[in-house]
């Protein structure tokens, strides 16, 4: 029993009262001394607000100069992630040191013992920068009197020194540091595979960091502490909970399974609706607290963890103050276009670890007419199941793509005279789970085959699409159909993308920049062609005088189109607008604010039905924060919980791409006329949704001002319906040739 000295002596609301005073405190320096940071407490309105652990990955955060910086301390991150970079000088890092020490003595006690460090030596090799895994062994190597690294620079084990450490310091107590997918993968599983063992029955095991690998690999905490106990006969097991941006202010884990904040920081538990205090026992997303970061503004970080707070001042271990759970990373599921996971289950997987989820693996190339009877026939049969089921109601993209493929519109945009080139590879864009039917769709009536391979993120509306599809290529009647098509997903895989490239007459290429870039370093076969939509940027532009006309029915309505056209896609189509434009014309300011308040009481009312989760909320958050930090020409933001922000601007940035929104998050700006919009009108704004102003005039002033930007002007609601005609490219023309 913990006799409530030391670093856990004081109750919560005595800790409260401190922590906050210094909290405080620090915010001052920091807004003093960090301009980004300043500017995010001016935009948030807020005190102390939480900074995003992202943050620390896009923007050098610190407070000092960079004379006084003694260490560098990086997160860590898997291939191809980004990593944190913090900053500390000399009174910061001997902070942090000695809370460490204050931490894990109070578990291990004061006196220095032997110690067993579970990596490499490697990692300490530059002495300012460390990883967070060299700055855990530093910081817990002030507790050893001895130590030895269990693993070489190849991370194998060291079986020799290791054998000698242990017989050195047979009957003394040891303390074994490691972080924990290290521990498990080339100490744990490593003796396992030699069939050797090792007597660390006087070990007390710390370990912290890696669980994301751990989950993704399907191992418990008590799968863990039960192998480890099997190889080495260690039974004193403790994890901690900590993070790069706040080295030193750990969370051990107490011998009753609790996580536990010391007198040096605290935790909040949040809900994604509005950052309101979860309830003791409710999960949601952790936000932690720090007096030792002083040289840098992590006193209050945002994590991108899930967690519950169990209580406080009463865990049976005696320890007082908060103590909680880590109950997981935020998992990437809500956002759409966020993560790279295969529906795997879902599709037959090949030998090429390509996933077939429709037709053939190897379609047949096609030149049949253009809107052949074979091509409208079988959309019209997708059309007619889409919209027969009532099930399918509650998928509005879907629904979408069956009224688009319905006969009338299929008449209306048939073409004549010209049949298809063969073959057409489409790579669709991820962040839209019904786009690649639009695609394949104009391929088809093009008179093409068509290989699609389909977005990495699983979705019910892909999988629907996928299952519909395959089930009418079993009729007799659309036998020649399957052999001509191809619905696959494979990983980013060069030499299967290559496959298809090198075997079809045009390749349709979705994705952002980067992602256009780097595939048509592939090349295609003779004579073949690109068509590509790469990253586009949309907005709005929306008129005082008209939203001030709208009767309360007429304002919801067209809220609810907006909220469709942004929303319904998490903001993360192209088409999708971000800036709002305020045409005010000679409007008074009273006037001007009256509009700008009916319409964001209006969207906050239709955004109340948008599906917010942990991911969604923080990853708007984070983009928000950003905006912040980085942009100089920002007002306060007006927020509705986490469901709507919108954010002033006095002034633009050079390129309006440089303002980023999600799942709800608008920049607005004013404008007395129309030509105000010409200066950022550039190639990479493709539409515009506009409310109370003429579409064909405000098109037609724009090609005449010679803006190489802005492919349509469309209403509120129409954003995402998909034209044939997309970037001013003419894709039945594009995709056909003549007879």
């Amino acid at each position: 029993m913990n006799e409530n000295k030391g670093v856990y002596r004081l109750s919560q609301q005595e800790k409260n009262r401190r922590i906050n005073r210094e909290l405080r405190e620090l915010t001052k320096i920091h807004k003093n001394k960090c301009e980004p940071y300043r500017r995010l407490c001016g935009g948030l309105k807020e005190e102390m607000p939480f900074v995003p652990v992202s943050a620390f990955k896009d923007l050098e955060l610190k407070s000092v100069p960079e004379s006084e910086i003694v260490k560098i301390i990086t997160s860590s991150g898997t291939s191809g992630e980004r990593v944190s970079r913090i900053f500390l000088d000399r009174e910061t890092a001997n902070l942090q040191q000695k809370a460490l020490c204050e931490i894990a003595g109070d578990f291990i006690g004061n006196q220095r013992l032997p110690m067993l460090v579970i990596d490499s030596r490697n990692v300490l090799r530059d002495r300012r920068g460390f990883s967070a895994r060299g700055a855990g062994i530093l910081g817990f190597s002030i507790l050893s009197a001895e130590r030895c690294y269990a693993l070489d620079e190849q991370m194998h084990l060291l079986t020799e020194e290791i054998t000698a450490f242990l017989k050195k310091h047979e009957g003394e107590n040891i303390l074994v540091f490691g972080f924990t997918y290290i521990v498990w993968e080339y100490f744990c599983q490593e003796l396992k595979r030699r069939g050797l063992s090792l007597d660390l029955s006087n070990g007390y095991l710390i370990h912290g960091g890696g669980w994301k690998k751990m989950q993704q690999i399907a191992v418990s905490e008590d799968v863990f502490a039960r192998e480890l106990k099997r190889v080495c006969g260690i039974r004193h097991i403790s994890s901690y909970y900590g993070m790069a941006e706040q080295t030193g202010s750990i969370f051990m884990e107490c011998e009753c399974g609790h996580l536990h904040a010391s007198c040096y920081s605290d935790i909040r538990v949040l809900r994604a609706a509005d950052f309101s205090e979860c309830d003791t026992g409710e999960e949601g997303i952790l936000a932690l607290s720090s007096v030792l970061a002083k040289s840098y503004p992590g006193h209050r970080i945002l994590t991108e963890d899930l967690g519950i707070l169990l209580g406080t001042d009463h865990c049976p271990c005696g320890r007082k103050g908060s103590y909680f759970k880590v109950t997981g990373r935020i998992p990437k599921t809500g956002l759409r276009g966020c993560s790279d996971v295969l529906a795997e289950s879902r599709a037959k997987k090949t030998d090429a670890n390509i996933f077939l989820a429709a037709g053939v693996l190897k379609p047949k190339p096609r030149k049949a007419a253009v809107f052949d009877e074979l091509a409208v026939g079988f959309l019209t049969e997708v059309s007619e199941y889409i919209r027969k089921k009532k099930e399918l109601q509650r998928y509005p993209d879907l629904c979408a793509f069956g009224f688009w493929c319905r006969p009338a519109n299929l008449k209306a945009m048939k073409r004549q005279g010209r049949r298809g080139k063969g073959l057409v590879f489409h790579i669709v864009p991820s962040n839209m789970p019904v786009m690649f039917a639009y695609s394949w769709a104009v391929g088809l009536l093009a008179g093409n085959g068509n290989v699609v391979r389909l977005p990495g993120q699983s979705a019910p509306e892909t999988d629907i699409l996928c299952n519909l599809i395959e089930e009418l290529f079993q009729k007799e009647t659309y036998r020649e159909l399957k052999e001509c098509s191809s619905f696959v997903r494979y990983r980013a895989d060069r030499k299967v993308t290559q496959m298809y490239s090198e075997c079809c007459q045009v390749r349709i290429i979705w994705g952002s920049d980067d992602t256009v870039r780097s595939i048509q370093k592939i090349p295609l076969a003779k004579g073949a062609s690109d068509i590509i939509f790469p990253d586009k940027y949309s907005i709005a532009v929306l008129s005082v005088s008209y939203i001030l006309e709208q009767s309360e029915e007429e304002l919801c309505q067209l809220a609810y189109r907006f909220y469709q056209d942004t929303y319904g896609a998490d903001q993360n189509a192209c088409s999708s607008p971000i800036t709002v434009f305020w045409l005010t014309g000679e409007a008074a300011r009273e006037e001007i604010s009256l509009a700008k308040d009916r319409w964001h009481t209006a969207l906050a009312e239709q955004a109340k039905a948008y599906p917010l989760d942990f991911y969604k909320s923080v990853a708007k958050y984070q983009k928000l924060c950003r905006a912040c930090l980085e942009q100089k020409g920002l007002e306060p933001v007006k927020r509705f919980g986490n469901r709507l922000y919108i954010i002033p601007c006095k002034e633009l940035p050079e390129h309006l791409w440089e303002l980023s929104g999600v799942c709800g998050m608008f920049f607005e700006k004013d404008i007395k006329e129309t030509s105000e919009l010409y200066p950022w009108m550039e190639a990479k704004i493709q539409t515009i949704a506009a409310a109370g102003i003429c579409k064909k005039q405000l098109y037609d002033e724009i090609r005449a001002a010679g803006c190489p930007g802005v492919d349509r002007v469309v209403s509120p609601g129409e954003a995402l319906v998909f034209d044939p005609v997309w970037d001013r490219k003419d894709l039945y023309l594009l995709l056909t040739e003549e007879r």
